[in-house]
């Protein structure tokens, strides 16, 4: 089961599949091909957001079927520009 690709639902990768991962509920998808973090004065940053999908599991019949579903978006949190 650990090789098996699942639906994905909402969000940019809307229609595509992804690989089923036990040992995480979450994938996070940024904005960008590399999200980039940094600390400014002692407070993180990131220049991209990210898109936050969740393993969700639904019974039919007995079977169990899993995809993953979008939850949210987390935007760039942007240091202050003193």
């Amino acid at each position: 089961m650990s090789n098996e690709q699942i639906p994905v639902i909402g969000g940019p990768l809307d229609g595509q599949t992804a690989r089923l991962r036990l040992s995480g509920s979450r994938l996070l998808v940024p904005d960008s091909s590399d999200i980039i973090h940094g600390i400014k004065d002692g407070e993180p940053y990131t220049l991209f957001g990210q898109h936050i999908y969740e393993v969700k599991c639904y019974v039919n019949d007995g079977r169990n079927f899993y995809r993953y579903e979008h939850v949210g978006y987390s935007p760039p949190i942007v240091p202050n520009a003193d």
